[in-house]
């Protein structure tokens, strides 16, 4: 069955067990997990025994983001707390949207951008290559999405990017840093999402961030509860 989000009920049904379920950022919840949970999905002693509740997690999480010595370094943590626990990271940038928001998109992810290949550790979104065109569906495919579970894109081709010039690979940060927002401020489900470098070194053409629709041309919010109220986003493009 592999994983699946039932938007009617609003849960996530897995077949994942044990450290599958915990190396997940989308299943995991870390001490949050509640002890009728750590008994089904095979987590009794692989994480500390004490339950947290969201509230507290999210409250600890904010400690340790403001802690943090500078943009780049808060970028960072907030990355690192997405690649674990995706619900947290969405709770808590919800929960400090306005404080947040220069942090994981302009300005500060232009710094990010330019330090990708420093602070790399988990790759995001799909990688389109002008040098391998016969790779282009198997890439699509493998991210596990088809057409009708993609509400929304956002693609870039990493030129001229926040005026900082071309960084590459790099500039997939802008892509993710843009749907994280989306998800934060409009209710953008997601797990219905994907970013999309298409990289063609070499060649220079008109730099430009868009955004497409596969399916319907609007989005109706189908995230869990902490996210309070169903927004519609108009497109662009």
């Amino acid at each position: 069955m592999g994983t699946q989000w039932n938007a009617v009920d609003g849960r996530i049904r897995t077949a994942a067990r044990g450290h599958a379920v915990l190396n997940s950022p989308r299943l995991n919840r870390g001490t949050a997990f509640t002890r009728q949970e750590r008994q089904e999905l095979g987590l009794v002693g692989l994480v500390p025994p004490q339950v947290l509740t969201q509230d507290q997690q999210a409250a600890r999480a904010y400690t340790q983001f403001r802690s943090q010595p500078n943009g780049l370094a808060k970028n960072v943590h907030l990355t690192a707390l997405r690649d674990r626990n995706e619900v947290l990271f969405h709770r808590l940038l919800g929960d400090h949207l306005a404080e947040m928001l220069p942090i994981v998109y302009t300005p500060t992810v232009g710094t990010a951008i330019e330090r990708y290949s420093y602070e790399y550790r988990r790759p995001r979104g799909v990688y389109l290559s002008v040098d391998a065109p016969e790779d282009i569906e198997r890439t699509l495919r493998a991210s596990g999405l088809g057409a009708d579970d993609v509400d929304l894109i956002v693609a870039t081709d990493g030129e001229a990017i926040l005026g900082i010039g071309d960084w590459g690979v790099g500039g997939i940060d802008i892509a993710v840093g843009k749907l994280a927002v989306y998800t934060a401020a409009a209710g953008v489900d997601p797990a219905r999402t994907l970013a999309r470098l298409p990289r063609a070194p070499d060649v220079r053409r008109p730099s430009r961030l868009e955004v497409r629709t596969i399916g319907s041309a609007v989005v109706l919010s189908l995230l869990p509860s902490f996210v309070t109220l169903p927004l519609l986003i108009e497109l662009i493009g």
